[in-house]
């Protein structure tokens, strides 16, 4: 099989994996017995590692190579999914927790710069093309099975199912025999360098902006959900809507790159992402949710990609693999700081609030794009 192939199977599962369980940690939690800020406080613990770590795995990419650290990742996913199916303590949870946000960290990152290369059997563009195509596929097939597993078997024993899909995805990434790329660590780039990189600032807060929206709903809109009398398959047929949403808008991105600047789609998209997620706190019925949902994905599933084009055209490759790890860091910091932050809004004015907050908020970050464009070469580059 090429190698890009087992990049595209590998990508499929662990986000398949990780849908399967971030958005029904908050339901076993709250099953325990957690208020609606220790249930922040578990989600956020597993953006923690993530964020302190993604720098450091960028100079594991160069020193050790991408198969040994995405093979780490498979392994560390196992003991994760199994603390969780035998969790009947909150300290449980929050050391899965913790395991499961390094594994994530270090399967995100390594794919995503392999992704990026050129040299996996395929164009570069049409690797990453399918590299978010197939990660909403797996986004929304996860929380399709997360529901599914959780309304079959109970809160504690979905994550056996999760278990299994771990020990697929680590036999799909042993297969992973990309060569591994040797870049100079005196080449590799500085943080410094990275974030004065014309307009990189503004993409990093756009991608932030996007991944903690995405986190907000799959953790607040289960519990939401609950509380208006939705099942737990109701609740991931939902979920995996918004991810259908953001499979379906892919195929369009590129005549859309060549129709407006970069900054422009951004600004765009993330205001109707906006008030897409500010409509959730409105929503009281099954169908509205899932409206809803496509909306958010749709809106949503354009701008981590167009985050990802944009950081592809902007740097070169000795620097790309530490610009995709502050990247991370900065799309997992969103992730921690929103379900912590909100978790107190949640528990003062309830659930509906956390979205009109968080709608706000995007309506918001969608004006710093405005009078942004970036360099002529870099759009025709996000063009071709």
């Amino acid at each position: 099989m090429k190698p890009y192939r087992v990049l595209l199977c590998s990508t499929f599962l662990h986000q398949l994996l990780i849908y399967s369980v971030r958005p029904y940690v908050s339901l076993l939690a709250d099953e325990l017995g957690a208020s609606s800020m220790q249930i922040g406080l578990l989600i956020m613990l597993s953006s923690v590692l993530p964020v302190v770590m993604a720098l450091p795995i960028a100079s594991w990419v160069n020193r050790f190579g991408c198969r040994r650290l995405t093979v780490l990742a498979g392994v560390l996913y196992l003991p994760a999914c199994g603390m969780l199916a035998a969790a009947r303590a909150l300290a449980l949870i929050a050391a899965a927790m913790l395991l499961l946000g390094m594994a994530y960290t270090l399967e995100l990152t390594t794919l995503q710069f392999q992704s990026t290369r050129g040299d996996l059997g395929a164009p570069a563009s049409s690797v990453i093309g399918y590299y978010t195509l197939c990660n909403s596929l797996g986004v929304s097939a996860g929380s399709f099975v997360g529901g599914q597993l959780n309304e079959l078997l109970g809160t504690n024993l979905c994550f056996a199912g999760s278990f299994v899909i771990a020990l697929i995805n680590l036999a799909v990434v042993w297969m992973l025999r990309a060569p591994d790329l040797t870049v100079q660590r005196e080449a590799s780039g500085t943080i410094r360098e990275v974030l004065t990189t014309e307009n990189m600032p503004a993409i990093l807060i756009c991608g932030g902006l996007t991944m903690y929206a995405l986190e907000i709903v799959n953790t607040y809109f289960p519990l939401y959900g609950k509380e208006i009398g939705l099942s737990s398959a109701q609740i991931g047929i939902v979920l995996s809507v918004s991810g259908i949403g953001q499979l379906v808008i892919r195929p369009f991105m590129h005549s859309l790159t060549r129709k407006a600047p970069l900054f422009i789609l951004l600004g765009v998209f993330m205001a109707i992402s906006g008030v897409g997620i500010l409509c959730f706190g409105f929503a009281e019925s099954y169908l509205l949710c899932i409206a809803i949902a496509a909306w958010t994905g749709v809106s949503l599933g354009i701008l981590n990609p167009l985050c990802l084009f944009a950081v592809t055209a902007t740097v070169e490759l000795a620097r790309r693999a530490k610009a995709l790890a502050v990247r991370v860091m900065v799309n997992f910091t969103g992730q921690a700081i929103g379900p912590v932050g909100f978790g107190a809004l949640a528990g003062a004015a309830g659930y509906r609030a956390v979205f009109w907050v968080s709608g706000a908020m995007l309506l918001a970050g969608a004006l710093i794009n405005r009078g942004r464009r970036l360099p002529p070469q870099a759009e025709d580059a996000l063009r071709q």
